[in-house]
């Protein structure tokens, strides 16, 4: 495995191991233990945050869809994201950090099933938007439960789509 920064692509199989130590180093580096235990699902260590956001984040769905053609995976954008996570400042990255926050994170997954049809994972989904059917992503300052066009992300204070800002 590449230790960051390589320009390297990151395979599909490594894609959460990796965003997963740099999420969690960032959470152990940054937050102080009151910020910790907002999140009892993070650990007591950084070993620990590690372990079950490997479990939580199991890419076994989506690496099904990648083998079926519904999803393409972009390694070197993955690379991008796991490095710029790495790179955060402790102020940019935050107790409310979502990775869709950082441009080089939003497009790493490429949903290739069209609006109308059938889905099971948003990631399927053009538009970003599953419910059964993919349908159209909210757009900027329209009602959002998860995904919102290109460019915008669903702000959690309004659950409205909102431009995602440059750190």
């Amino acid at each position: 495995p590449s230790c960051g920064g390589s320009g390297a692509s990151i395979p599909l199989a490594d894609y959460t191991r990796e965003y997963v130590e740099a999420f969690c180093r960032r959470i152990y580096t940054c937050c102080d233990a009151a910020e910790i235990a907002t999140d009892p699902d993070w650990g007591p260590t950084e070993a620990d945050c590690v372990t079950a956001g490997i479990a939580f984040f199991s890419s076994s769905s989506l690496q099904a869809s990648v083998a079926s053609g519904r999803v393409a995976y972009h390694g070197d954008r993955a690379r991008k994201c796991v490095d710029n996570i790495a790179a955060l400042s402790c102020a940019d990255f935050g107790v409310g950090f979502l990775r869709q926050y950082i441009p080089d994170c939003a497009a790493i997954i490429e949903g290739k099933v069209p609006e109308g049809s059938s889905c099971t994972l948003v990631d399927e989904c053009a538009t970003g938007n599953c419910a059964g059917v993919c349908a159209r992503a909210p757009g900027m300052g329209e009602s959002c439960m998860g995904r919102c066009q290109q460019g915008l992300y669903c702000s959690n204070t309004t659950n409205t789509c909102a431009p995602i800002a440059p750190i």
